[in-house]
């Protein structure tokens, strides 16, 4: 792909559109791109929860029912990790924990320093005649700090997200517009929501896929910055694996550190990042360092794939 072009992914789809945590940023950017993915001559879809009800908005990108094999990239973008742990992309439990942890450490300090400036500062004489401007202020100070705490009740989000989670989004656009003409049929893609939090997105594909254990599920999480390229993989996909080249990091699932490759029979996970000593871990994600990716990277991981596939 032209180079032009993939900067241009890249500007409108990671830099402009930087935060998709809250569902209208969702919705709009969703809107967005499927015109892109429609340009490729794919039909596209929505997946949403039935009746409405939730907030996970899933994009299907080609017959994904009837493909042999889906790439999959999560679109939503993280909370601020305020840099207190490492981002480990092949351990959903690990994400799971970081993510309440994180979100309980920013509402315990919002509601302390509420106390603190009710205890300080909120002197309110109910009984005493009209309010004086002064007393005024201080409720309207209060009432911001309780708006504060709800809406950050899930997190604070991060505002530069441009390897997680938009390096696997950019891959996406680079894969459908290698297949649009060449065994389209054979394959699909999918943005999913939720890959931050809980991976309801995921699940939401899996409800609606029955026969998705039949299907072979390549999933990009985080793959534009870092030293090395790994793969997390379930066991029927040893054949595929062995024929990657070496100096990628080979990961067989663990049933302890629940991952993607056990919510999907057939997946490989394919991470950038830094190995040490027994684990895996993606640098500079939800931190305001997440800020730059390497296109060259990008290219490498579309061009394995590619091969993968034939």
């Amino acid at each position: 792909m032209d180079n032009n072009q993939l900067k241009d992914y890249v500007l409108k789809y990671s830099v402009i559109a930087s935060k998709r945590f809250r569902k209208k940023e969702k919705i709009r950017y969703i809107n967005n791109i499927e015109k892109e993915f429609k340009s490729f001559q794919y039909e596209t879809s929505i997946l949403s929860p039935v009746g409405g009800k939730g907030k996970s908005i899933d994009l299907l990108i080609g017959d994904v029912k009837k493909a042999k094999t889906l790439i999959i990239a999560n679109y939503d973008t993280p909370i601020k990790s305020f840099g207190l742990y490492k981002y480990k992309p092949f351990n959903v439990n690990f994400q799971r924990n970081t993510y309440f942890v994180t979100v309980f450490i920013t509402m315990l300090i919002l509601c302390l320093v509420c106390f603190a400036y009710t205890l300080q500062f909120v002197r309110i004489q109910w009984l005493e005649g009209i309010f004086k401007a002064s007393n005024i202020l201080h409720i309207t100070i209060y009432l911001l700090f309780i708006y504060g705490i709800y809406k950050c009740s899930k997190g604070i989000p991060n505002r530069t997200n441009v390897n997680r989670n938009s390096s696997g989004v950019i891959a996406l656009l680079v894969l459908a517009k290698h297949f649009k003409d060449i065994s389209k049929k054979d394959v699909a893609f999918i943005l999913t929501d939720y890959g931050c939090i809980n991976h309801n997105g995921d699940m939401m594909v899996k409800e609606y896929l029955k026969h998705i254990d039949k299907k072979n599920v390549i999933l990009l999480d985080s793959i534009g910055k870092g030293e090395s390229l790994a793969v997390n993989y379930s066991p029927s996909m040893q054949q595929i694996v062995t024929q990657l080249p070496s100096h990628i990091e080979k990961y067989l699932r663990d049933m302890k550190e629940y991952s993607m490759a056990n919510i999907y029979k057939n997946c490989l996970i394919f991470s950038r990042g830094i190995k040490e000593k027994d684990f895996f871990y993606v640098p500079n994600v939800a931190i305001s360092k997440d800020n730059d990716m390497d296109l060259d990277k990008i290219v490498e991981i579309c061009e394995i794939i590619q091969k993968i596939l034939g």
